[in-house]
């Protein structure tokens, strides 16, 4: 008996479909930290030139949902869920070892002084920090013989040679260190809305598999799950407190840091769109930048709508506040007016030839709305306006 037109294309369907089931078993329920780049693009399509869907920061946490061949693959950004392809030459999972991953812990080794902390990797990057010999520091990833590392919040670059390696991402150990000594949820997404799948007492010893961005995917009693990183802590001995790191000799005065908010397209729904940093605090000021959602910045100067900012690259410039989600830094920024015994003069606009709308005494704390480096607009009482930086401490 033959079968008519539409049977075989039933029967081919069926096929189909279980082919691309199959496919995307193989891969499905994988999760990957992106890696060995400042942010990776999730494209319509798997190749490089088709159309932008959006990206994810190195760190970020990454759902692969199917492999696409010729080494790309179908993913979920975790943070931002947008949904798209990517290379994976820029995603690692636990069962990968990659140069550019978080490495665990280092101790700085420079007898009798200190090594250079930079902006970048490179000599010729700023010095943001002196780190002495002996001190700990988080080695987040290792970029042409230089180690990106975090200490105390503050975050730079380091030469490998001064720096004495322990633990990695695939073998390191960690254990369970709560501010309260509560339970730390085991969940099953690097996120805080994944289902929990256990919950394990402070001082519990886990085997840490791979490091992202806030949460780090580990191994305890024979179940993978992820932990929220804050509330672990990395040595040798179960901790009785958070880690103890050596004081900086020198730091960056007002030092904070931010992560650019996730921010969806009004255009293109399911997009993420890039924040702009700009030459001056101003929206129609030179675009130096576009930055991706959780791109970190040093926080040089902050104000209520504009904050001068610092990326991993050194370059300087400023971002809208409301785009980003500050750390180490109070709700509010205010400045005290320092001139002797007498007042400082708060004009309509950043120049002394603006009107003066009042006179402020020394002493008084105004809330700084834009940073500048000679004019700073404040507020203060009601007003609005702008005084000269170097009379605000």
């Amino acid at each position: 008996m033959k079968k008519g037109k539409r049977g075989w294309a039933l029967i081919t369907l069926a096929v189909m479909v279980m082919t691309l089931w199959c496919s995307s078993a193989s891969a499905a329920g994988t999760w990957a930290v992106v890696s060995g780049t400042a942010y990776l693009n999730v494209r319509q399509q798997p190749s490089a030139t088709s159309a932008w869907k959006g990206s994810a920061a190195r760190g970020a946490w990454v759902e692969i949902l199917s492999s696409a061949g010729n080494n790309w693959y179908y993913c979920r950004v975790v943070s931002s869920n947008v949904y798209g392809y990517m290379s994976g030459n820029y995603l690692q999972t636990a069962s990968q070892s990659s140069s550019g991953t978080a490495s665990g812990n280092g101790t700085v080794y420079n007898p009798g002084t200190y090594v250079n902390l930079r902006a970048y990797p490179s000599y010729e990057g700023a010095v943001v920090g002196q780190v002495p010999s002996g001190a700990m520091v988080r080695i987040l990833a290792n970029e042409n013989g230089w180690y990106y590392v975090q200490m105390n919040g503050v975050y730079g670059y380091m030469r490998q040679e001064f720096v004495q390696t322990s633990g990695s991402s695939g073998g390191s150990v960690a254990w369970v260190n709560t501010a309260n000594h509560g339970k730390l949820n085991l969940r099953k997404g690097p996120s805080a809305s994944a289902a929990v799948s256990g919950s394990y007492a402070y001082g519990t010893q886990v085997n840490v598999l791979l490091k992202g961005n806030i949460y780090w995917m580990v191994k305890v009693n024979g179940v993978t799950g992820f932990m929220d990183s804050s509330y672990l802590s990395t040595g040798s001995v179960t901790p009785t407190a958070a880690p103890t790191y050596v004081p900086w000799p020198t730091v960056v005065p007002g030092y904070g840091y931010a992560l650019v908010k996730t921010v969806h397209s009004k255009v293109y729904p399911g997009q993420t769109v890039r924040l702009n940093m700009r030459q001056s605090p101003s929206s129609t000021a030179k675009v130096l930048t576009q930055l991706a959602a959780e791109t970190r910045l040093d926080v040089l100067s902050q104000g209520v709508t504009w904050c001068k900012v610092r990326t991993n690259t050194g370059l300087t410039g400023y971002v809208q506040t409301q785009y980003i989600t500050l750390f180490n830094l109070p709700s509010i920024p205010t400045k005290q007016v320092v001139n002797g015994k007498t007042y400082v003069n708060l004009r309509a606009g950043a120049g002394s030839n603006y009107q003066v709308l009042r006179q402020v005494w020394s002493g008084a704390t105004v809330t700084v709305m834009t940073p500048g480096d000679v004019w700073t607009q404040v507020s203060y009482e009601g007003l609005t306006g702008y005084m000269m930086t170097q009379f605000l401490k």
